[in-house]
């Protein structure tokens, strides 16, 4: 399969590098100057995943971010000449799967792009339907009742908890997952952060970690992630809290 790329940068120079360089990963690509032009897009024909420049004409790519989110998880990675970690964070907590600051590797972007493609091919091969505890073994599922068991939902990065299909992005899916594989053990915040957001991490990744567990516990009503203070957090199934 072919995937397509949106590309949203209004200038045309830094647009038609990054095009250049994914084509010739093998992605098709549109190139689009602003959020309005994002949103028809969005509207008639959605592609796999966005590039969005924060700094856009009209509105601004967080706000495009956004709107995006309220109808899809379509990954979004934002790009920014802003560097700062609350810019960073600002775009993480609204639902981006990655940032990069510029001036930036094209060829890195492409790698990132890359990891996330692959992370939904694998998804879509896992197919999952299957309960989540049936791929770790580290769960002794007879403890765990079945309202609290959580399913995948096949090729759109979502589960069922509880009965109720909720949606989550691509770094609210690996990181429940994660979180998931070390069932009531704690998982320490080096280990998740490199695990989710890679080696290449950065300072402000922590706080995006937190931002990333809040929203969780925001749409998994019920779904327990402790904080393990000085340490990181734990996902807790089938125990009771002390």
């Amino acid at each position: 399969m072919t995937y397509r790329i949106a590309v949203v940068d209004d200038d045309v120079h830094i647009r038609n590098i990054v095009e250049g360089y994914l084509q010739s990963s093998g992605y098709r690509t549109i190139g689009l100057r602003s959020t309005e032009e994002a949103l028809d897009l969005l509207e008639i024909d959605p592609p796999d995943l966005w590039i969005i420049d924060v700094m856009l004409p009209g509105e601004d790519g967080y706000s495009l971010c956004k709107r995006i989110r309220t109808s899809t998880e379509i990954p979004i990675v934002m790009i920014s000449a802003l560097t700062e970690d609350e810019d960073r964070i600002t775009g993480i907590d609204l639902g981006a799967d990655d940032f990069m600051s510029k001036p930036f590797s094209p060829k890195e972007l492409v790698a990132r792009v890359n990891r996330l493609m692959h992370r939904h091919e694998l998804l879509t091969r896992i197919g999952s339907t299957r309960p989540l505890e049936e791929k770790h073994s580290s769960l002794d599922r007879s403890r765990v009742p079945n309202e609290e068991r959580l399913r995948f939902n096949e090729d759109d990065n979502s589960i069922v908890w509880r009965g109720v299909h909720v949606a989550l992005t691509a770094k609210e899916f690996s990181l429940l997952q994660y979180l998931f594989q070390y069932c009531n053990q704690a998982c320490s915040r080096e280990d998740i952060i490199t695990q989710i957001w890679g080696s290449d991490s950065k300072n402000g990744d922590h706080r995006a970690l937190d931002q990333v567990v809040k929203r969780l516990r925001k749409k998994l009503s019920g779904l327990t992630i402790d904080t393990v203070w000085g340490h990181g957090y734990r996902l807790r199934l089938g125990e009771s809290k002390q």
